[in-house]
């Protein structure tokens, strides 16, 4: 029989053949490698549809008519990444660190342990510098006040709060350096540990996740509006 069209995949050859047979003509699909030999690198289609020679006309003409259509199951949109559980998510970041700036002063003036004074005297002689000391002394209402409102203006996405964020959280690790090693509870420690932990997520979720866009500010969304 006569070859209609030749294929390089054979579910091609298959869609062809079930095409014509359905129309009426006797279609046939042949797979023959040698057909297809490989010639300085081109590859012929190896698969082929035959239908006879009396047919063939009408076939090529049911073949032309016939509408194209991808063999391949169309690969379904990607869903756009659902931010609402990342902004439920945030908040309870930004709740769980404002509080927290809030409780530590708190804890420190109140419910802190006094240690011994030779106790005390020695955390003092390990102090890396009396010049950080002062300045992280100085800065320490400051800093406080800066990290309570920053949380606050994060809550509303406002983009002077992410800054403001940042800064409390690069503030903060310098003005460690400053004071003399404290004694804290396990109680304590656990909880702030688990502060710093979430700051870190939620700077990362406010600079590289999709809420990121929502601290654009008004003047710059209506520039990318236009």
């Amino acid at each position: 029989m006569p070859t209609l069209a030749t294929y390089q995949k054979p579910e091609e050859a298959w869609i062809v053949a079930g095409y014509l047979c359905s129309m009426g003509i006797e279609a046939v699909v042949c797979h023959d490698p040698a057909y297809g030999g490989v010639l300085l690198g081109a590859m012929e289609s190896p698969h082929r549809v035959d239908v006879p020679e009396n047919q063939l006309e009408q076939a090529a003409t049911l073949l032309a008519q016939r509408p194209v259509e991808s063999i391949h199951p169309e690969t379904p949109p990607e869903a756009p990444l659902d931010s609402a559980w990342l902004h439920r998510f945030l908040r309870f970041i930004l709740v769980y660190d404002a509080v927290c700036w809030l409780v530590v002063p708190l804890y420190g003036h109140l419910f802190a342990p006094e240690p011994p004074q030779p106790v005390s005297d020695f955390l003092a002689s390990l102090t890396l510098s009396d010049s950080l000391w002062r300045l992280s002394y100085a800065g320490y209402w400051p800093l406080l006040v800066t990290g309570f409102l920053s949380n606050i203006l994060c809550l509303f996405y406002i983009p002077l709060g992410r800054s403001l964020f940042s800064i409390t959280m690069v503030w903060s690790i310098i003005a460690l350096l400053g004071p003399p090693p404290v004694i804290c509870s396990p109680f304590f420690g656990f909880f702030a540990s688990i502060q710093n932990t979430l700051a870190s997520i939620a700077l990362g979720l406010m600079y590289w996740s999709p809420l990121r866009d929502r601290f654009t500010s008004r003047a710059a969304r209506v520039r990318i509006a236009k």
